[in-house]
Parts: C-alpha cells; sequence; structure tokens
C-alpha cells in the first residue's frame, strides 16, 4: 500500500509545521483517490492560512488538534476509483491539499467538472469544490499548466475585484492604490483595470520590487512604501489591500481620510504586520470574499456567461502571465516544506512563480 505524504501547519503559529505519513486509505463505494502531482506556491496560500479559521480554509482539508493542512491550486490523477463514470487516469485541476493524495466522495459530475460532495465540504463555497476535467477544459494547454495553477485561481480573484469596482465606478475616484504591487493577484488586477480609460492605477511594493514591479507594464505608476508621501493626497483614491499590512493601511488612512472613498481588503501577504485594529481615518475596510461576488454574477449573468467573461479575460491575460514570471520547480518533501517558509518570512522573489512536485 502506497503512502500518504501531508505537510501539517499549526493553525496558531503558522511557522510551525511538520510532515506526517500514513497509508493511502482504500475508497469505499462512492469515492476515488487523486494523486496530487503537481501545484502552485505563492503568496496567497500564506493568506489562505491566515485566515485559515476566519474564513474557512482549515476545514477543507481537517487535521488533527490546532494543526492545518494548507490547500494548494494544482493538477492530480485518479489513480483508483469506485465512481461510476470517473475513470483512473483521468487529469483534475482543482483545490487539493498540501499533500500527496486526496480521498474525494464527489456527488456531482458534468462533462466539463467532478465536485467533491465530502460531508465535511458541503457548506463551503462550491467553487472550492469543483475540480474541472482538463479533458473537457477548452482552455485547458499542458505547456501552460504552470500559469494555470500559478495564476488562474488569483486571476478569478482579480477578475471580481476589477467587476465590482467597476460597477460601483470606483466610488467617484479617478485612482486605484494597489499594495503588494509585485504579487500575482495585483498584477492580475492591474492588468485588467489597465483596459479602463477611467482611472489610474498606482502599484506599492518594497524597494526592492519597484524595477521588476514597473518592467511588468501593467501599472500607471510604481512607488515604493516608503515613497508613499510623494503621491498627491488630494486626489479621491480607492485602496485595494493585497499586503494586509496594518501599519501600511493605516497610513494611507491617515494620509487620505475623507479623500479615500473606499477600502478594499483581499489578502494577507504580509501577515506577521497584521492589525485587526480598525484605522482611525477614512473609511472602514470592507473584505472581498470571491466566492460570494461569484456567486452573485452566476445567479445575475448565468454560469455560462459568467464562465465566458472570466475566460475572455483570462486569454488576454496570458501573455502578461506567461512573460512575468521564471517557473521554478520545486521537487520533494524538503523543497516544498522551504519553498513554504521563504514565502511564509516574505524572502521569496517576486520574479519566479514557485510549481511543487512530489
Amino acid at each position: 500500500m502506497s503512502e500518504q505524504t501531508t505537510l501539517l501547519i499549526r493553525q496558531a503559529q503558522l511557522d510551525e509545521t511538520r510532515w506526517q505519513s500514513e497509508p493511502v486509505r482504500e475508497p469505499d463505494a462512492g469515492q476515488l483517490v487523486c494523486a496530487v502531482e503537481t501545484f502552485a506556491l505563492t503568496a496567497n496560500n500564506i493568506s489562505y492560512a491566515d485566515h485559515g479559521t476566519t474564513l474557512g480554509y482549515w476545514r477543507f482539508f481537517p487535521a488533527v488538534d490546532d494543526w492545518g493542512v494548507l490547500p494548494v491550486w494544482g493538477f492530480g490523477t485518479v489513480t483508483e476509483s469506485r465512481v461510476e463514470g470517473i475513470a483512473a487516469g483521468e487529469r483534475l485541476f482543482g483545490f487539493f491539499p498540501l499533500s500527496s493524495h486526496l480521498l474525494m466522495t464527489p456527488h456531482r459530475q458534468t462533462p466539463a467538472m467532478i465536485e467533491d460532495g465530502a460531508e465535511h465540504r458541503r457548506e463551503l463555497p462550491a467553487v472550492y469544490n469543483q475540480y474541472m476535467r482538463t479533458s473537457a477544459d477548452p482552455l485547458y494547454r499542458p505547456e501552460f499548466e504552470a500559469q494555470q495553477a500559478l495564476f488562474k485561481p488569483l486571476f478569478a480573484t482579480a477578475f471580481v475585484a476589477d467587476d465590482f469596482l467597476a460597477e460601483q465606478q470606483f466610488f467617484g475616484a479617478g485612482k486605484v492604490l494597489l499594495s503588494s504591487a509585485s504579487s500575482k493577484t495585483a498584477m492580475a488586477i492591474a492588468h485588467l483595470l489597465r483596459a479602463r480609460a477611467d482611472v489610474e492605477c498606482v502599484g506599492l511594493t518594497s524597494s526592492g520590487n519597484v524595477t521588476f514591479t514597473e518592467g511588468l507594464g501593467c501599472y500607471d505608476k510604481v512607488v515604493s512604501y516608503d515613497e508613499l508621501a510623494t503621491l498627491d493626497a488630494a486626489t479621491p483614491v480607492v485602496y485595494v489591500d493585497i499586503a494586509g499590512n496594518g501599519a501600511l493601511r493605516d497610513e494611507i488612512h491617515q494620509r487620505w481620510d475623507s479623500r479615500l472613498k473606499y477600502s478594499c481588503a483581499i489578502g494577507g501577504s504580509h501577515w506577521q504586520a497584521r492589525s485587526d485594529t480598525p484605522p482611525e481615518h477614512g473609511p472602514k475596510p470592507q473584505f472581498l470574499f470571491a466566492p460570494t461576488h461569484v456567486e452573485r454574477r452566476v445567479a445575475e449573468w448565468g454560469a455560462a456567461e459568467f464562465q465566458q467573461r472570466l475566460a475572455n479575460a483570462w486569454q488576454d491575460f496570458l501573455p502578461l502571465a506567461g512573460r512575468a514570471l521564471e517557473v521554478t520547480i520545486r521537487q520533494g518533501p524538503d523543497a516544498i516544506g522551504q519553498t513554504y517558509r521563504d514565502l511564509l518570512a516574505g524572502t521569496n522573489n517576486p520574479s519566479q512563480g514557485y510549481m511543487a512536485r512530489w
């Protein structure tokens, strides 16, 4: 019997980890086993861990006691199936645990996707429970697997953020400030905003990442965090917070105050600098939970129309995704664990896209 390897993370102490090995469970009737083969590791995964309790990310793949299993986006292959219509060898893309295997209990399937109906997942957002069948996905290309894993889930969040802000007419502001501008989510939002003539997009990043971020070509202007005072505070702005840095957020709120028309919280790449204390100036930050907005748009537009709009935008973004990052493969538990620690510490190179394999 093969072994299942899983990285466990202490939920209240994200830098405390340990590896767990156990036999791969045999599927019962109505279940299948999927071998997780390759997956992305990005700052987005750190946001999942940081919000694991408040937003339920630890609930997708429960561990024991106060340990958690980190969700990752990637590809897997069905190795054993006792589900009619799903054969061993089928390749899937979706939300996997940072583990070598996943036992699934599909309760719905279409030619395009399989939905895991495991009891503990049924109350969680459906978008995370759906696994795309690569054989039926018109956008799937084997040569773009890395870009799909690295960017596609983040791009969906970016698509939602762009749509939400445009729907609100940017709350009357003509400028958007994006923190953590070198991140994949931020560059995707900036790419989408660049197509809108009525708004300027300013990227905020660390001084060491300014050159890389400017080279992306998707921002109207890039400013380091320590040069924030050079920006005109008399101009109304919207702040899109991907860093989750409390001190930076408070500085922006204080500097723009009533001219900050909306404060949109999305990520937490600066997880150690997070603050739960509301800022004293400007509007109360509002968290944008992408699955909720997706469900609303699907209800309004229909699932097919939503997917088509997302697909069109994704195709337009692919050239930037392809040139923005150099894909780096991290092979085996030791390398995977080190990559997680690098991302947690914020010492990773923004020009590198990390793909992990067992």
